[in-house]
């Protein structure tokens, strides 16, 4: 059975959660519920969820110095745009 393991609610408004194979130690990092990557163990999640924390803590953030660009099909559309990299705020989309 899959649960999940942690979850923050940013200020940059994104949820943030990981989700594991009971009794596993691979975690599945979520953003709003589309995956983003994994972790590998209990420590590596907490340094992870702990850096969000920190970034949080950034009061100004020159998001477009820090663009990313990102780009993906779903449901048969193509999403692309730009986010801070660090703090993940939606810049731009089309």
């Amino acid at each position: 059975m899959i649960v999940k393991a942690k979850e923050y609610k940013a200020k940059n408004g994104h949820t943030y959660s990981a989700h594991v194979i009971e009794g596993g130690s691979l975690y599945m990092i979520y953003r709003n519920d589309k995956m983003m990557g994994q972790v590998n163990g209990k420590k590596k999640l907490e340094e992870l969820f702990d850096h969000m924390v920190d970034k949080d803590k950034v009061d100004e953030c020159n998001c477009w110095d820090n663009a990313v660009y990102y780009e993906f099909n779903q449901d048969g559309h193509r999403y692309h745009g730009y986010e801070c990299g660090v703090c993940g705020k939606h810049l731009q989309s089309g």
